[in-house]
């Protein structure tokens, strides 16, 4: 039997699920980069009044999509215009976490994909997305062809400074 991976867009019952993977994801990529009181401190209920939030007042132009497989949903991704400078020509992936039984199996590819897609449809030529200089994925957004940009952003977490790197993707048709 083959298993089915569906991506599409979340709606609000999703959320509970969404603030689960969320959580979990920031508790096992930055175990040891970001503060552990930071970690600690993560709830799923929280994260899913969040993502609750967002699937049902979500601005123009931003989108939220869950990946199932089966019946069991692994993943989100959530993007949209950039946050920082917005522009006509560059949409930005704000989040998109898989569930790490996942990962390595080509669904974040997937979901990665179909973010392109999404942004490239609403007419932005340009798709980038901000990590932790310390993410241990980097590697994954270079082999999906991120292009590693200067960058020299910061974000403060936990009361620390953290670096940002900052990856881009080309969406203009050839």
């Amino acid at each position: 039997m083959t298993t089915t991976i569906t991506i599409r867009k979340a709606v609000s019952t999703d959320a509970p699920q969404i603030g689960k993977i969320y959580t979990d994801s920031w508790k096992m990529t930055y175990k040891g980069i970001v503060p552990s009181s930071f970690l600690d401190e993560l709830n799923p209920a929280i994260s899913a009044k969040k993502f609750a939030d967002d699937i049902v007042s979500s601005p123009k132009k931003r989108f939220l999509y869950v990946v199932d497989i089966g019946k069991t949903a692994v993943g989100f991704a959530m993007g949209g215009p950039q946050r920082e400078n917005p522009d006509e020509v560059t949409g930005q992936i704000h989040d998109i976490y898989l569930v790490s039984d996942y990962q390595g199996q080509g669904v974040g590819r997937k979901l990665l994909s179909a973010c392109a897609e999404e942004l490239s449809a609403q007419g932005f030529q340009k798709m980038i997305l901000y990590v932790l200089e310390d993410n241990p994925y980097q590697r994954f957004y270079e082999s999906a062809g991120g292009v590693l940009e200067s960058y020299d952003g910061q974000v403060e977490i936990g009361g620390q400074n953290f670096k940002l790197s900052k990856y881009a993707w080309d969406l203009k048709k050839p």
